[in-house]
């Protein structure tokens, strides 16, 4: 019997474990939990009818309220609760983070199994130490680190996976960035942050630009991963030699990166790769600057790429980043050689201003969405005659136009 159209059926089964075990508290506050009650909004009311289920129980020597699947979509209660220290509203549908002035106290926090999208939390949680936001559908990364940093900036255990983020899809890099943000971050995911390690494979060699000559070595800077131990080394070196350095190269560095790229003046070329750099935060402008690579970072926003700001610049690679578009670097006379690939471009409108930069001669936007366009290679035939090197595709090479 010959089957022309085969159909192939894969039946999946998720098995979700709830741990049932209960807090001890060592007080003689009351724990009111909530277990048979559907709500839409958990509200002032919600919690006071229950309450008076209880007996004489006061609503504000509350310890912990649980409210897991209750089929909860929001959270209105403006009640100071000042012995509250943890709250469970896991397993319902809230699409927002709980932001209510009853949890300013609040140390544990569950809101997995929910539908939030988009982080946004509105006061400082000076008091919160663990947040379980796993099973999500939060979109950014970055953006959740953001928060985290400046109003969750206590926070020792954190739980976020399952959560299928856009920015970075990686679960482990996801982890490490986290625990080099968050300084007090012990516990990611139920793993002790001493124990994270990130694979090699994350930390890719500089394009080109990094294979330094013999004669350079007496004016280089070159920093790697481990290299400074404290910051008193880095004001150190700082003091010493970045105003004057003229080639350097950090790699793999968050710290050094970050305080070392503020002090340039007189770099002629900068590798900083693999440094999770979200932005590239420099003295403007850099004037004697002609090589810069920041491959292998976080960079979306360009707005500081521009030509006043690099009056020098020859070569520029931004591959492996989470850029978008290219309008705001404007126009450029010396740009000879930009390397973007494997970055979010999607359209030709996104990089039309390229077609103003006359002195290039190589040009790579492999990997990006607009390279499957048709029009792209037309695009930068029309425009960019001085163009001898187009990368397109990663596996088909470079192509001469």
């Amino acid at each position: 019997m010959n089957i022309k159209n085969p159909m192939f059926v894969i039946e999946y089964e998720y098995i979700l474990h709830e741990s049932t075990k209960e807090e001890e508290y060592e007080n003689c506050r009351i724990a009111c939990t909530i277990d048979d009650t559907m709500f839409i909004c958990l509200s002032n009311s919600n919690i006071r009818r229950c309450i008076s289920n209880y007996g004489k129980v006061e609503i504000y020597n509350l310890v912990k309220i649980s409210v897991s699947r209750q089929n909860i979509n929001s959270v209105d209660i403006d009640l100071d609760l000042p012995n509250l220290r943890e709250f469970d509203i896991s397993y319902n549908r809230l699409d927002e983070f709980p932001n209510s002035k009853f949890i300013k106290n609040v140390e544990i926090l569950n809101i997995s199994f929910n539908n939030i999208k988009l982080l946004h939390v509105e006061e400082t949680l000076l008091s919160l130490k663990e947040l379980d936001i796993s099973w999500n559908l939060l979109m950014y990364c970055l953006q959740c680190i953001s928060i985290f940093i400046t109003y969750i900036p206590n926070m020792c255990k954190l739980k976020i996976h399952e959560n299928h983020f856009n920015d970075i899809t990686d679960p482990q890099l996801v982890e490490y960035l986290l625990h080099t943000y968050l300084s007090k971050l012990q516990f990611v995911n139920n793993c002790n942050c001493k124990d994270l390690n990130l694979s090699q494979n994350y930390f890719p060699c500089a394009f080109n630009m990094c294979k330094l000559n013999n004669k350079w070595h007496k004016k280089l800077v070159y920093l790697k991963y481990n290299t400074l131990k404290n910051m008193e080394e880095i004001k150190l070196l700082e003091k010493k030699n970045i105003e004057k350095a003229r080639y350097i190269h950090i790699s793999q560095n968050l710290i050094a990166a970050s305080n070392i790229l503020k002090g340039l003046k007189n770099v002629q070329e900068l590798c900083a790769t693999c440094c999770l750099l979200p932005i590239f935060s420099f003295a403007k402008p850099l004037k004697y600057l002609i090589k810069l690579n920041l491959g292998s970072n976080f960079i979306s926003i360009l707005d500081d790429f521009t030509q006043e700001n690099f009056p020098m610049l020859k070569y520029l690679d931004l591959t492996n980043n989470l850029i978008t578009n290219l309008e705001s670097m404007g126009s450029f006379h010396t740009l000879q050689e930009f390397y973007c690939g494997n970055n979010e471009i999607r359209n030709i409108a996104q990089i039309d201003n390229v077609k103003t930069w006359q002195t290039l001669h190589v040009i790579d936007f492999c990997n990006n969405p607009i390279s499957t366009d048709t029009l792209y290679k037309k695009f930068i035939i029309f425009h960019l005659s001085n163009i001898e090197v187009s990368k397109t595709f990663s596996f088909s090479g470079y192509i001469n136009i």
